[in-house]
């Protein structure tokens, strides 16, 4: 560093050692220093800094420079070191932990810096080198102006000597990344992932000889991330109180483990055993329409443990990256060779498990696979089936014919498919008469079946399929056919209407070209905000009682009820009816009279329901997020040689920072700029909202603020939120307006009530009327997790939207 920074050296200088008998050159300052340190070992005396040419080549090698300056920082260095083993320090252990505390947050830094998806870790050097030049020159002062001072004890001054030298050294450690890799790696959090082999390719190298070249793909054993995760403080606790709160509830789902499937799997054991999700997909880290689209199309395999309560199980960090390879790989060696390291990992987690060290405490932990999760392509690439639907027998759920699956609005219980009838199949080897295409190595798994997998995806099922070819139906009709609303009209109301609480999922403006083909192109997410709100948008337009608009109401229940957090029993039965009801009408209404395969696949959506839960908390949206943070590493990075590699290293090192701060499952509450109140009694402060705030005990260092983010979720002024339903099943709501925060992280919300006057099915939403008189609730008393969107039309129709249909209220399921 002093050579860089006092003496101008490039990387073209070439280093001159001068000591006796000794002319050797170098080209780089590292080699040099390993070179200096054979000298300085044979002899101290003889050997010093000062005996050291440096010729920059830059230049043309006549520019010689002696660094005489940098003897006396070397022998005030030295000296430092003698008066140090002369002397009985007693301030030795403060030292210790001075560097103890350097150590702790150059690991902070580093993690930090590799988290960063956008930041490659290239720059990452760069950024150190620039920290560390901040360093020396300034502390190179201090010391010379402490060696010029004078101390009452001098003990003292060599304890802040070394400590200034601990600060001038404080990247030493990690001053290039093969050090930074093995500085993370003592401490047990970082493991760099696996290159298993599963096959070869012959390559021509530059000297035209034939060379081989290992196929390989990343591999990150989820054994060393589950125990990194599940060892963060209370991380482990936390998961058991929410199983133990689950098991309580016996009439409602609102996870997996309520549902038949967990309690068929689940082993009879006193061990302590979680479910394990596992997720496949495909993506392209490249331009998807380039010229290299499909030589980078990535495969990645994501577990995921259901046990983590929703508001973190929602957190990309609580989906952990397994598996990463290239696609082409699968179709040139099979499921059963690209997949065999996992299941051996799987069968280990069942049997074996991970021991979960707490001081002197030790939990045995175990994990068994209950799910493989995907899209339809995915999921049937997994398990073995057809990935072609258009074949006669297209669906894992059940053996129906093409020809009648996509005429039938009803599922024919005899030709579900079981274990049995499986193997039958299976032992034909007849893809076209059975749909299986081959054996599926997920079979090998302990205590699984790909015949227990009943999984639907709601949003490549639901939002992406069935909403979309209702919608292209439905806007046909109104716009285009029967002319209720006008198409510049129609374009206009939906890009100025308030979608207020959801205005990040607002759908685009859709093309008249795409509505005349009956087809709209939007997200999953845009879908899921127009079915919500596509009643209070086009609502006041559409006749009443209107055929097609029938056909949207019921895609709104059936979208409202999927999307809900609790279900029970009951409101299953009343989902299966509302998807046949709403099949049988588009089959009638639609000049094709056929379905897609996603129609029948949600026929199967309400038995799932009973053995898995509530889809919600199992669809892909979130995965697909998962996807983003690979691909925003792979924009950063130009080389694409070992792609694979790049990324599973940068994940695991995103996960490093996570385990090393030890964050865990912690729930934080962030609010807006806060106004604080020493006394209650303060004249800002409404007199009624007072004696609400002194009735509920919320006094304690309180402060108001204008948002809160609670839960993941925000609220702010304004907002509609859902406060209680009264016995007649009759909402009540309020608008927030104000909200405190006290010291003992409460949040209280003083909002405006609002008279519910009727439930207006035509809008699909509540009609309210504000009222004058406030009250206050608790965030722990809200029955309903989101604020809610209101839409006013005119002076006197207010609208409250809910955002799904059930709502887990005194023990009763309350459908909207």
């Amino acid at each position: 560093m002093h050579f860089r920074l006092i003496h101008k050296l490039t990387d073209n200088s070439e280093y001159l050692c001068s000591e006796k008998n000794c002319g050797r050159s170098y080209l780089s300052i590292n080699s040099f220093k390993k070179h200096f340190k054979t000298h300085n070992e044979k002899s101290d005396s003889e050997s010093t800094l000062s005996n050291t040419e440096i010729v920059d080549k830059s230049e043309g090698g006549n520019n010689q420079l002696n660094l005489s300056s940098y003897e006396k920082v070397g022998s005030a260095r030295y000296k430092d070191k003698k008066i140090l083993d002369q002397s009985c320090v007693e301030d030795l252990a403060e030292v210790e932990n001075f560097n103890n505390l350097i150590k702790n947050q150059v690991t902070v830094l580093i993690t930090k810096l590799y988290s960063k998806m956008t930041l490659p870790r290239i720059l990452v050097q760069d950024i150190i080198n620039d920290f560390e030049s901040c360093f020396v020159l300034p502390l190179e002062d201090i010391k010379n102006k402490i060696n010029s001072s004078e101390f009452s004890n001098g003990n003292e001054k060599v304890m802040v000597l070394e400590m200034c030298n601990s600060l001038q050294n404080i990247f030493s450690e990690v001053s290039s990344e093969y050090l930074r890799f093995k500085f993370l790696e003592k401490s047990e959090k970082f493991l760099q992932p696996e290159e298993v082999t599963i096959g070869h390719h012959i390559n021509i190298n530059n000297s035209n000889a034939l060379k081989t070249k290992d196929i390989q793909f990343q591999f990150i054993p989820l054994r060393h991330t589950l125990k990194c995760f599940f060892q963060m403080e209370k991380v482990l606790d936390i998961c058991v109180e929410y199983e133990k709160n689950l098991r309580l509830e016996q009439n409602y789902f609102s996870n997996i483990i309520q549902g038949s499937l967990w309690k068929s799997k689940r082993p009879n054991t006193d061990d302590l055993v979680f479910p394990l999700l596992i997720y496949f997909d495909e993506f392209e880290v490249g331009n998807p329409l380039g010229s290299h689209s499909g030589i980078n199309k990535l495969g990645a395999v994501y577990a995921s443990v259901p046990l983590i309560p929703l508001e973190f199980q929602s957190k990309l960090s609580s989906i952990f990256l397994c598996m990463l390879f290239h696609s082409m790989d699968i179709k040139a060696f099979g499921n059963t060779i690209l997949f065999s390291r996992l299941v051996d990992e799987l069968n280990f987690l069942s049997t074996e498990g991970i021991t979960i060290e707490f001081g002197n405490t030790k939990t045995k932990l175990k994990f068994q696979l209950i799910l493989l999760q995907g899209d339809n392509l995915g999921l049937h690439m997994l398990l073995g089936f057809s990935q072609s639907f258009s074949s006669n027998f297209f669906c894992r759920f059940c053996r129906v014919h093409r020809d009648v699956s996509l005429k039938s609005a009803k599922i024919n219980a005899d030709e579900r498919r079981t274990k049995e009838n499986y193997e039958a199949d299976l032992s034909l080897n007849n893809v076209s008469l059975t749909g299986i295409k081959e054996s599926c190595i997920f079979n090998n798994v302990n205590n699984y079946h790909i015949m227990d997998n009943s999984y639907c995806d709601l949003m490549h099922d639901l939002l992406e399929g069935v909403c979309k070819y209702t919608f292209g139906l439905i806007l046909h009709e109104l716009i285009v056919s029967k002319k209720y609303i006008s198409f510049d009209l129609f374009n206009l109301k939906f890009k100025y209407f308030n979608y207020g609480v959801e205005s990040k999922n607002q759908p685009p403006l859709i093309s008249l070209d795409n509505i005349k083909n009956k087809q709209i192109r939007l997200s999953a997410s845009e879908v899921l905000c127009l079915t919500r709100y596509f009643g209070v948008i086009l609502g006041p337009f559409i006749p009443k009682n209107n055929i097609y608009w029938k056909l949207y109401q019921l895609l709104h229940e059936i979208v409202s009820i999927s999307t809900s957090f609790e279900l029970d029993k009951e409101i299953v039965n009343y989902l299966e009816k509302k998807i046949i009801e709403h099949h049988k009408l588009f089959l009638r209404l639609n000049d094709i009279p056929r379905f897609t395969p996603k129609f029948h696949f949600l026929l199967h959506l309400p038995s799932i329901i009973l053995q898995t839960g509530p889809p919600v908390h199992l669809w892909t949206m979130r995965y697909e997020s998962k996807h983003k943070e690979l691909k925003s590493n792979a924009n950063v990075v130009s080389s694409r040689t070992n792609i694979c590699k790049t990324l599973a290293i940068k994940s695991q090192l995103k996960a490093c920072e996570l385990y090393i701060s030890g964050r865990g499952l912690e729930s934080k509450i962030s609010t807006g700029k806060s106004e604080n109140f020493p006394d209650i009694i303060v004249s800002s402060i409404k007199e009624r909202t007072k004696i609400l705030l002194v009735e509920n005990n919320f006094l304690i260092n309180i402060s108001r603020v204008p948002s809160v983010t609670y839960r993941g979720v925000k609220f702010q002024k304004g907002n509609i939120i859902l406060v209680s339903v009264k016995d007649n099943y009759s909402p009540i709501f309020g608008m927030i307006e104000e909200i405190f925060f006290n010291g003992k992280q409460n949040i209280a919300f003083i909002f405006k009530n609002m008279q519910t006057i009727t439930f207006d099915r035509h809008l699909m939403s509540y009609k309210v009327m504000p009222l004058s008189d406030i009250n206050l609730i608790t965030t722990n008393c809200l029955p309903y997790r989101y604020p809610l969107l209101y839409t006013i039309m005119n002076e006197s129709e207010k609208y409250v939207t809910l955002r799904y249909s059930a709502i887990l209220t005194n023990k009763t399921i309350y459908r909207c």
